[in-house]
């Protein structure tokens, strides 16, 4: 027997050992354990009769010769992937913003389309025709822009629709937060738009450098007063907070988590990466061996938040690879990457192109891309990978995750596991 390659041996603190799957997401904890103790037990074959059949129906450990990719990544990836239990769809209502970000991927984009009442019909009718057509038992829906809440009109015709066809949609925005009409919010959530994503890229003084109105004025305060009025006013509303890392802010961390706590705002926090686009490279970007990720990840766990191991990696497959999964632009083009809407390199066919046989086929082109290097089939980081990022690399941007994973993610992971104990 041996332990899959796929699971992570992380020894905490206390002298338990941890054993993450990173492919089944569970986890087993054994108190007083080491690693070395735990692999020899595994090769001698000397395990206890029960832990060890525990062990072997959860995949935790494999026969010697059980190729761990072949006969479990693959075919649980390829349930993924090509499931139709459930559908996502990302509909982009407009490319225009009454903030101009100075990282945003967006900024590629020259005409600031709007969805037009034309389009608008046919996303809805697009929506109408694959979920009859495929039938899921759940659908999401996120609304995105430029920012979308500056549309909401075009939303609530769009639930309205979707509402109508007595399907399981779970509604969503990602929004800068600026948005402030209470009245208009009650509707949406009315509609079931319950689930905002909304980013603070740290205390004032950093978030106002990068996100700012067309006349410089920053945003953080009309962010901060609207996440305090929908927390008091709309409690069942669910907001997740996102806050973009860069090499200026990642040193004030603190100071954010410092603000919310003052502020008494309880949201759900979550860090991402700027990372470069297309037309050029954002000159804070931090490097991929900096160790910014870990160090957040800490202070923001030992202030009582909560994050899942791998939580911004790519799960099992990448969403361009996924044929549950539409990217539907302002015009009403499929693009194969969110990042990447609105170029030509990466559009696919038109909503109105459905269930033609060129729709398909060009929607399949994206299930063909290559890994990054001949050795991401045989890493133990490929269900958090999925070979490399391929927008990324289409404008050479793109740096192999593993040693941040060995290095940030495992360490993340070993804290999260040693507060909950």
């Amino acid at each position: 027997m041996k332990v899959n390659k796929y699971v992570n041996l992380i020894e905490l603190n206390d002298l338990s050992l941890l054993l993450y799957h990173q492919v089944t997401k569970q986890y087993i904890i054994f108190d007083t354990l080491s690693k070395k103790v735990f692999y020899k037990a595994v090769a001698e074959n000397s395990l206890p009769t029960h832990l060890k059949k525990e062990l072997i129906q959860k995949y935790f450990i494999v026969a010697d010769d059980y190729d761990e990719k072949l006969q479990l990544l693959t075919p649980v990836r390829n349930m993924f992937t090509y499931s139709t239990a459930n559908l996502d769809i990302i509909v982009h209502l407009n490319y225009d913003c009454n903030l101009k970000c100075s990282y945003c991927y967006q900024n590629v984009i020259t005409e600031k389309v709007v969805m037009n009442d034309k389009t608008e019909k046919d996303v809805i009718e697009f929506i109408r025709k694959i979920v009859l057509d495929k039938n899921p038992e759940y659908i999401y829906l996120n609304f995105i822009g430029g920012e979308p809440t500056l549309h909401t009109d075009k939303m609530i015709r769009i639930m309205q629709a979707c509402n109508k066809l007595n399907k399981s949609f779970y509604f969503s925005a990602v929004s800068n937060g600026t948005f402030g009409n209470m009245k208009k919010i009650e509707e949406l959530l009315h509609l079931g738009l319950n689930d905002y994503f909304i980013t603070l890229d740290g205390a004032r003084k950093d978030h106002d450098k990068y996100r700012v109105y067309e006349s410089g004025k920053g945003s953080f305060s009309t962010i901060i007063r609207n996440l305090k009025r929908i927390q008091e006013k709309f409690p069942e509303i669910n907001i997740k907070l996102n806050s973009n890392l860069n090499d200026e802010n990642k040193k004030h961390v603190t100071e954010l988590l410092d603000v919310l706590e003052v502020k008494e705002i309880k949201y759900p926090l979550l860090f991402s990466k700027v990372i470069s686009t297309a037309n050029g490279k954002f000159d804070k970007t931090i490097e991929d061996n900096d160790s910014f990720w870990y160090q957040a990840h800490n202070q923001a766990i030992h202030r009582g938040y909560d994050f899942k191991p791998y939580g911004r990696e790519i799960n099992l497959a990448c969403m361009m690879k996924q044929t549950n999964c539409f990217i539907i632009g302002a015009d009403g083009f499929l693009f194969s990457c969110i990042e990447a809407v609105g170029m030509n390199e990466f559009r696919q066919a038109h909503v109105n192109d459905y269930s033609s046989a060129m729709f398909e086929i060009i929607r399949s082109q994206a299930q063909n891309i290559k890994y990054a290097y001949d050795t991401c089939d045989s890493c133990e980081f490929l269900p958090n990978c999925d070979g490399g990022c391929y927008y990324k690399r289409s404008h050479d941007d793109f740096v192999c995750p593993k040693s941040s994973f060995e290095n940030d993610s495992l360490m993340i992971i070993k804290e999260i596991f040693e507060v909950k104990s």
